[in-house]
């Protein structure tokens, strides 16, 4: 999502905006169940979540193809 600050901001792809997404609502579940501590400034994604939401968005990508 780093093109909007290149020298030519082009926008988000409708991709990468989904992906996106997709991570946030997953690291808010962990957030919710307790998994991750709420009071933390930054928050990484943790690597089952980032392989849960690649894998799916894989599998739509080559499921419409």
């Amino acid at each position: 999502m780093f093109n909007l600050a290149g020298p030519r901001p082009l926008g988000n792809s409708i991709e990468s905006m989904d992906m996106g997404f997709s991570l946030q609502a997953r690291c808010l579940e962990a957030v919710a169940a307790g998994r991750v501590s709420a009071d933390a400034c930054v928050v990484p994604v943790p690597r089952d979540i980032d392989e849960l939401v690649a894998n799916a968005y894989l599998d739509m990508r080559y499921a419409a193809a």
